[in-house]
């Protein structure tokens, strides 16, 4: 008797125990469970603050960039090997209000130390990496991502602390020497150039989709009308002078363009024209 009085009081603490474990079991799934919706709830709410429609939105575009303004730098300096001098502040605005606005304007450099990046909503993602390749291969027609802008215009303010020492150094051709003056003389075609440069250096660091064909441009594409499209201005002019950078390297090929009349208006349309007056100053 005693033996199975022990045996029924050992089968019911075990079934005791089992009962415990199941609700102990049961308990740790109902508090994973509100962990886990917890924390798909985290993820969400900044989800809906960075995209709208799939867009970036205003909010998250002025948080990306002000989280990130120090490391972009950091970033661009590793990339070119050198340091910005003039380390630039990097903010956001919608540059729709200002009175030199046009729509293809995604962020300025105003020399010599400020960037304002768009933080309309009209970008891609934030950086080129979000996309799948899938993705990638549906854009390539639009390059807007947050990253890549405030990289282009970085490269504007690179471009401007080498124009200041080739100045000091009295290598700065004069229609480039222009745009340094109290009232800065505005060309075209060094502008043409920088654009170009930036584009290259964007493309190099590959924050941007890149264009596998290159394009061809006619006399009527350098007109007053079209000649500051995108296409014209950005894509060919990255195509322009791709080739310079990349036999010189970035550094240099930026000294040889400033040390050297831009391009005309027929050296444009025929690259090699150009290519083969560039001289090095020293």
């Amino acid at each position: 008797m005693q033996c199975l009085c022990g045996g029924t009081r050992y089968a019911r603490k075990q079934g005791e125990v089992r009962g415990n474990e199941k609700a102990v079991r049961e308990l740790r799934k109902n508090g994973e469970m509100r962990w886990l919706v917890i924390s798909i709830l985290f993820l969400f709410i900044p989800q809906q603050d960075e995209y709208k429609w799939g867009v970036p939105t205003s909010k998250g575009i002025d948080n990306y960039v002000e989280r990130n303004q120090y490391q972009f730098v950091i970033d661009y300096q590793n990339f070119i090997g050198d340091t910005l001098y003039f380390e630039p502040f990097i903010s956001t605005d919608d540059l729709s209000d200002y009175y030199d606005y046009n729509e293809g304007t995604a962020g300025f450099f105003e020399r010599p130390d400020n960037i304002v990046i768009s933080n309309e909503p009209r970008y891609l993602d934030y950086e080129v990496q979000r996309l799948s390749d899938y993705q990638k291969s549906r854009y390539k027609g639009n390059n807007l991502f947050v990253r890549a802008v405030v990289m282009h215009e970085l490269t504007h303010a690179y471009i401007y602390q080498i124009m200041m020492v080739a100045q000091h150094n009295k290598n700065l051709e004069y229609k480039w020497r222009q745009g340094l003056g109290m009232i800065p003389v505005n060309n075209y075609y060094t502008g043409f150039m920088e654009e170009g440069i930036c584009e290259v250096v964007v493309q190099l660091m590959q924050e941007m989709i890149c264009y596998e064909d290159d394009i061809g441009i006619s006399k009527s594409d350098l007109s007053r009308a079209k000649r500051k499209n995108y296409e014209v201005k950005y894509r060919y002019g990255s195509q322009f002078v791709k080739p310079i950078i990349l036999e010189y390297g970035l550094k240099p090929a930026i000294y040889l363009i400033l040390s050297n009349k831009p391009p005309s208006k027929e050296e444009i349309l025929e690259p090699n024209l150009y290519y083969q007056r560039l001289c090095v100053v020293n």
